[in-house]
């Protein structure tokens, strides 16, 4: 990147680059790609020279201002393994899953996606996947401890609505899923 040595983006072309992408425009100063990502937000996904990656999610005020959307609170990784759940850090960044069984032979994934704000909770009964509920505008996801078993929350929260969306692993697997108009 020109002006740059150590590959960090410069605060001039980081203001140029969120203008564009509110904008719709290309951007001169970085190769790479604006594309729809989860939650309607714009997403720019860029390699940088000697393959630095950069990838933002962004949204946009009521006056169009482009605004990064609120950060979402997840587990600390390193405090689920006294739960005896499974966990997966993805490659990409942000992406983690926390997989937990019930006793009847079911098992629960959890997988969220902190820069996309989104949440994934996939059951499962032997081969046959049962449910599969995908939720954007995540504002917090739980794992925690709960009744000898595990319990996942995952609180989301968009213009006017809320919701939470609750998996009890246990003897078996148990769901609530309140959405609220707010």
């Amino acid at each position: 990147m020109k002006g740059s040595t150590d590959g960090a983006m410069p605060q001039s072309a980081l203001s140029e680059l969120l203008e564009a992408l509110c904008a719709g425009d290309g951007v001169d100063l970085i190769r790479g790609s604006v594309f729809s990502g989860p939650g309607g937000f714009p997403k720019f996904e860029s390699t940088w020279e000697g393959d630095r990656r950069w990838t933002s999610a962004l949204d946009s005020d009521p006056e169009g201002r482009c605004v990064m959307p609120d950060q979402v609170e997840v587990p600390q990784l390193d405090d689920l393994s006294e739960l005896g759940v499974v966990v997966e850090v993805s490659e990409e960044p942000g992406v983690a899953s926390v997989t937990a069984w019930a006793k009847d032979g079911s098992s629960v994934t959890c997988t969220w996606n902190e820069i996309a704000g989104s949440a994934t909770i996939r059951c499962i009964d032997g081969d046959e996947e049962w449910l599969d509920l995908y939720r954007e505008a995540v504002s917090k996801v739980s794992v925690r401890s709960h009744r000898g078993g595990v319990q996942f929350l995952v609180w989301s929260r968009s213009e006017g609505v809320g919701g939470e969306l609750l998996v009890q692993v246990g003897e078996r697997v148990m769901m609530r899923d309140v959405v609220l108009r707010m």
